[in-house]
């Protein structure tokens, strides 16, 4: 029976389903009801914040995992949250020391994880898995522009909300970042807080440094699983699924799911992005954000609109279904990346 839980969500519910913060107050104002979620070094809260009983998160350490390595990441993740001011990430609300304890504050993310949907449907049918992928791209451009490196997100990680037909999507999780521009290479252990194997850069396999480029293959996995409905390196072992990564080839999406439109297309998009070696991938995920756009342009007929954007203004004119020869051509001249 596989477990609905994380490993340490099932570790907390073995002991009694009765975390050390519940009907407490944190910080002298918010008062912990319920565990939203759990992680390898913490905890999120649901609380209501005194005296004005507004919902928020809250992140507290681990009682064992409270050491100065764990409050620096927990404090990096505030820096990064206060500097990347966007809607594709939780709004930042507080961070401090509180008996001992740190802990951080943040907006409560409403919706499904995606690992959840994905384990409750197999896919996401071919419009939302690109909707969704163009906003996760997006999310991580944004994070770039800031000198951000992720290289250890998930499906875990990304919060789906519907908003009128549409998936809008939140990244959480964004204390075992890097940051590019401290000059030093930076790695991340290999089953560190945060990495997981089926989401692991042939680069981090090796215990080699993380960079942009680590983020563009971590990317195309989670792409490649929203639209196959399966991971594209199989392997009946960790060390297995990783070796797969620089001996395989992600299979044809056509040949899996028939229907994707433009599917020669993304083929050459996974086979660039899931290339081992990193000189021959797609160069940015600005580009890749840039050629999906393209493809959205091609199937939808008018040009990409974060579904946020489309809420709350519905009336965004919509152009002509047939795709034009300068788009077509605009899709194909990114291929140029593959003689390299």
């Amino acid at each position: 029976m596989v477990s609905i839980f994380s490993m340490h969500e099932q570790i907390d519910l073995n002991d009694g389903g009765n975390p050390p913060h519940l009907n407490q107050r944190i910080g002298d104002k918010y008062g912990i009801y319920t565990v939203l979620g759990a992680g390898k070094s913490s905890r999120v809260y649901g609380a209501r914040v005194f005296p004005t009983g507004e919902e928020v998160a809250v992140k507290v350490l681990r009682e064992n995992c409270n050491t100065s390595e764990d409050f620096h990441r927990l404090k990096w993740e505030n820096e990064v949250l206060s500097s990347v001011s966007s809607e594709y990430f939780p709004r930042l609300i507080d961070f401090g020391v509180s008996s001992n304890e740190s802990y951080l504050v943040t907006e409560i993310v409403r919706g499904e994880t995606l690992s959840k949907l994905l384990r409750d449907y197999g896919r996401l049918a071919y419009r939302d898995a690109l909707d969704v992928a163009i906003q996760l791209g997006q999310a991580l451009e944004h994070l770039h522009g800031h000198g951000i490196v992720h290289a250890s997100f998930s499906t875990a990680d990304i919060v789906l909300q519907r908003l009128g037909n549409r998936l809008a999507l939140t990244l959480v999780d964004l204390d075992s970042t890097t940051d590019s521009r401290s000059g030093v290479p930076q790695r991340l252990p290999l089953f560190g807080e945060g990495t997981s194997f089926e989401y692991m850069s042939p680069e981090q396999a090796k215990g080699e440094s993380v960079d942009f480029s680590t983020d563009v293959y971590i990317f195309a996995l989670v792409f490649y699983e929203l639209l196959a409905g399966r991971r594209p390196f199989c392997g009946s072992t960790p060390v297995d699924m990783l070796n797969a990564r620089f001996v395989d080839k992600p299979e044809s999406i056509f040949n899996i799911v028939g229907e994707v439109e433009y599917h020669e297309s993304l083929d050459q998009i996974f086979a660039s992005a899931l290339d081992p070696e990193r000189r021959n991938r797609i160069e940015s995920m600005s580009n890749f954000c840039e050629l999906l756009e393209t493809i959205w342009q091609l199937t939808a007929g008018c040009p990409y609109v974060n579904p946020r954007d489309e809420y709350r203004n519905p009336t965004t004119p919509v152009e002509s279904t047939k795709a034009s020869t300068t788009w077509i051509q605009k899709l194909m001249s990114f291929f140029d990346f593959s003689g390299r």
